[in-house]
């Protein structure tokens, strides 16, 4: 089944129209709307717990009622999936800790796209490189703080190239944003 359908009472009720063995969710979320999925078998991937992450450390950052959706979603997922699948055993152990009574996740972890045809090198070499964004829980903050401390402690320290966040200013520091896999590819 299409995973963009929007109303999951109607995904839940096509699958079993369709004679679907499995109900197979990459985005975390079971058809249906409370408890277990009836009538068809569940595989879910639930990535990570991070509405519940807002939710305990910033309240407020996103919609209270969409966070309220998405814990008491993401929680009925972990809950009721015949098959629960997640992408680290941090992850694992975070399902388990934020919802006890969740099935034991399989951990499969992200696989890699194929390498573009033209990789572009960056002019400077070597550097340190770090993926981040602006929101709260990548804590972008802590690897500015820590390159800092870094370019305090080493007599010729390496540029740091950070993609996804606008340039904090600080020294030592640039920023990518918006760039093509190619390029993306060639700083990785």
């Amino acid at each position: 089944l299409p995973h963009h359908i929007d109303d999951k009472a109607l995904a839940q009720a096509l699958a079993r129209q369709k004679g679907c063995d499995v109900y197979f969710t990459p985005k975390g979320f079971l058809p249906g709307l409370w408890g277990a999925p009836m009538g068809v078998r569940t595989c879910a991937v639930v990535h990570d717990l991070i509405p519940l992450w807002y939710a305990e450390h910033q309240p407020g950052y996103f919609p209270r009622t969409e966070l309220a959706v998405l814990a008491h979603e993401l929680r009925r997922t972990c809950r009721h999936a015949d098959r629960l699948v997640t992408i680290s055993e941090a992850s694992a152990d975070d399902i388990l800790k934020r919802v006890p009574d969740a099935r034991r996740p399989a951990v499969v972890y992200n696989g890699l796209p194929p390498a573009p045809r033209q990789v572009v090198r960056p002019e400077r070499a070597p550097f340190i490189f770090a993926m981040a964004s602006s929101f709260p829980h990548k804590n972008v903050q802590a690897v500015m703080d820590g390159y800092q401390r870094y370019r305090a402690q080493v007599s010729a320290p390496l540029d740091l190239v950070v993609c996804g966040i606008d340039d904090p200013g600080q020294p030592g520091v640039s920023c990518l944003k918006g760039v093509s896999a190619d390029v993306l590819h060639g700083h990785y």
